[in-house]
């Protein structure tokens, strides 16, 4: 029914007191007035306007003309069980999505134990953000520490380091 969700990954919260809910599994943003009724016309984060392309929406963040997404594709050129993981700018007005940054999601496609633990390493659960103006910033790498900026209006990435103090490992 109205309001209802399967798997929530995100609030959005507007300057009129909306709320926003983004449901993972649906790609479905259902938004709630001010005093927490769900309005009519949810709408849906999504790679294709026709609901084609990606199989859930991980993550998405608001910002100018629309949202910045993160979905899993399924690459159907690799095989049943591999899975990219894609941000993209996606429009307001419904169009069709423009992928912005692509990588293997290793551990989604392993489809079974992680033979390395820098595999589970998957920059779209808390290494990335966007600003109201549309610019990315990701950490896209674990063991490489580095900020990558994906600016709004296209164009080359920037990155500069992140200076960290060395951290040896244990054995296992």
């Amino acid at each position: 029914g109205p309001g209802e969700t399967r798997m929530a990954s995100r609030l959005f919260v507007e300057p009129d007191g909306r709320v926003g809910l983004l449901d993972a599994i649906s790609s479905r943003l259902v938004w709630f007035d001010a005093a927490g009724m769900p309005e009519a016309g949810d709408g849906h984060l999504r790679l294709n306007p026709d609901g084609s392309g990606a199989t859930l929406t991980y993550d998405a963040r608001r910002c100018a003309g629309g949202y910045v997404a993160a979905f899993a594709v399924l690459d159907m050129k690799a095989g049943a069980r591999a899975f990219d993981v894609a941000l993209a700018r996606v429009p307001d007005d419904g169009s069709a999505a423009a992928i912005i940054h692509r990588v293997r999601d290793r551990a989604m496609s392993a489809g079974g134990p992680l033979a390395d633990e820098a595999d589970s390493y998957n920059f779209v659960y808390n290494a990335w953000d966007a600003d109201r103006a549309g610019n990315v910033f990701l950490a896209p790498d674990r063991d490489r520490p580095r900020v990558v900026v994906l600016p709004a209006g296209g164009g080359a990435p920037s990155e500069f380091p992140l200076v960290t103090g060395r951290r040896d490992r244990t054995a296992a």
